[in-house]
């Protein structure tokens, strides 16, 4: 959908200084087999920042890390994110776009995700999202 709304018209009409994508954890699955592999999800990634390019050439790109999820650093999920993440920054690095992985801030030392920063173990919540504001500020800015 994100690819899409580049294509028709979300990015039209105006020129954006700086462009934030978070992308790449609804194509994870409770069921490997049933989701696309890291490679293609790091393939439509790109085609997302080619559709940027395209659309807002003077903007800044930032792609953020896909989040960490489930509650516990033994989540199922952690590895496939892991995975994901190490190809995405590779290919945002390659296309000139500012990788952010704020991640580890929302972490606890041993790992785990407190229900207050994501309710779910998935979303942020409002104390994510004030860390996460953090980190966009700190690298916009910087």
């Amino acid at each position: 959908n994100v690819l899409w709304r580049c294509e028709n018209g979300q990015l039209d009409g105006y020129a954006a200084r700086n462009v934030m994508l978070l992308v790449g954890t609804n194509n994870l699955n409770w069921y490997p087999e049933l989701s696309p592999s890291a490679e293609e999800v790091v393939a439509g990634v790109s085609k997302v920042l080619s559709a940027i390019a395209a659309k807002q050439p003077k903007a800044r790109v930032f792609v953020s890390a896909v989040l960490p999820r489930g509650e516990r650093p033994d989540n199922p999920f952690r590895p496939q994110v892991a995975r994901l993440n190490a190809l995405l920054k590779a290919e945002v690095e390659l296309r000139g776009a500012r990788w952010m992985d704020f991640s580890s801030e929302l972490l606890q030392p041993d790992g785990s995700i407190l229900s207050e920063t994501m309710g779910d173990f998935l979303h942020i919540g409002s104390s994510g999202y004030r860390i996460w504001l953090n980190a966009i500020e700190r690298s916009i800015f910087k």
